[in-house]
């Protein structure tokens, strides 16, 4: 059984057809439909560096999950309605 270290991700208020909208974008760009994504794949999404967002799940602006300590860092796709808001 794994502990998480950090908070699991909140869900964001999103509509079905919303979220069903971003899985789509994901399986476009990635080839797979995943509602957890990486550091990487979030920057490529979002137009944000993945340092930037690294630092953002860090100092808790992002939900972001970690299995253990220094393992690397899960978003929900809902986070990408947020970031790219913050972006525009």
């Amino acid at each position: 059984m794994s502990t998480l270290i950090s908070r699991p991700p909140r869900p964001a208020s999103l509509s079905r057809r919303e979220l069903s909208e971003l899985l789509d974008e994901v399986e476009e760009v990635f080839g797979q439909r995943r509602p957890m994504l990486t550091v990487s794949e979030v920057a490529v999404l979002s137009g944000i560096s993945a340092d930037t967002i690294r630092r953002m799940c860090v100092a808790g602006e992002i939900d972001a999950a970690q299995n253990r300590v220094n393992a690397p860092w899960r978003i929900h796709v809902r986070e990408l309605t947020a970031l790219r808001r913050r972006a525009a």
